[in-house]
């Protein structure tokens, strides 16, 4: 089983804050806990499908594919406040919501499903991919 227990935020060597993931692992007996960002999530995608190109992907991978991309859909809030000037960008309301990128809890719950999905796909789970995703490493989160 895969299960993502919770999103903490982190600063990287350049004191850019990012978001990390925790998961937890558990096969058999052994328990494993690591920490991953979302863009460990889509380079795992990325290489299942270079891995097992024959092998149908769950339909989470592309919603949790989508909630990556939605940020670049459209110029920032920022941007159509210059653009456009307070008063225009105000009135646009609800769109400015959709040019935000989604936050933590929603990426968690399309994370969290997309864990429960490959774990209940036997070919998925037991690839060598995955494995070393979930299973702790020297590499920083």
């Amino acid at each position: 089983s895969a299960v993502v227990l919770g999103a903490e935020m982190r600063e990287d060597g350049r004191l850019k804050l990012h978001t990390v993931y925790r998961l937890a692992a558990r096969v058999g007996p052994f328990e494993s806990t690591t920490y991953r960002r979302f863009s460990d999530f889509v380079k795992l995608h990325a290489a299942l499908k270079r891995e097992m190109p024959h092998c149908r992907m769950p339909r989470s991978a592309q919603r949790m594919l989508d909630a990556r991309l939605r940020p670049t859909a459209g110029p920032s809030p920022s941007a159509l406040e210059k653009a456009l000037g307070p008063k225009a960008s105000k009135a646009l309301g609800p769109l400015e919501k959709t040019l935000r990128p989604p936050g933590p809890e929603v990426r968690l719950r399309l994370l969290q499903r997309y864990c429960e999905d490959l774990v209940t796909l036997p070919e998925l789970a037991q690839a060598e991919a995955t494995l070393a995703f979930f299973w702790p490493s020297s590499a920083p989160g």
